[in-house]
């Protein structure tokens, strides 16, 4: 499978099509694979009327949002140690219309803001 560089977050993404949910997931696994990041799953909403069937998806470079500590200790008895959440930007957007049968990608935001790891496929837990 021949997989498209996604570098420009201006480019209209409306346009990609795949044939199910599942081909659209082995796509951005094989390309963020190649890009040296690793992704999660953010949200998903149903149908309405079919709890079964979904609707939208967005998925997350696993470096976004930022760190929250819910403890009340002084900044002096923290352990030092730097999150992985950084906030990184990525994320893409996925809809399965109803009347048409494929995936489509709304929505891409490709930037990154740190160096990639051409090793994750060996880090990551998900390949």
């Amino acid at each position: 499978m021949q997989i498209v560089e996604m570098e420009n977050h201006s480019e209209d993404h409306s346009s990609k099509e795949y044939d199910d949910n599942k081909l659209a997931e082995s796509y951005l696994d094989e390309y963020v694979k190649q890009q040296g990041f690793y992704f999660r799953r953010i949200r998903c909403t149903l149908d309405p009327s079919d709890n079964t069937i979904v609707k939208r998806r967005t998925y997350e470079c696993t470096h976004s949002q930022t760190h929250e500590p819910q403890k009340n200790i002084l900044e002096e008895d923290r352990r030092k140690r730097d999150s992985e959440m950084i906030g990184c930007p990525w994320h893409i957007n996925l809809s399965f219309p109803k009347f048409s049968n494929g995936v489509w990608i709304n929505s891409v935001i490709s930037e990154h803001n740190y160096e990639m790891n051409p090793l994750i496929s060996e880090i990551a837990p998900r390949f």
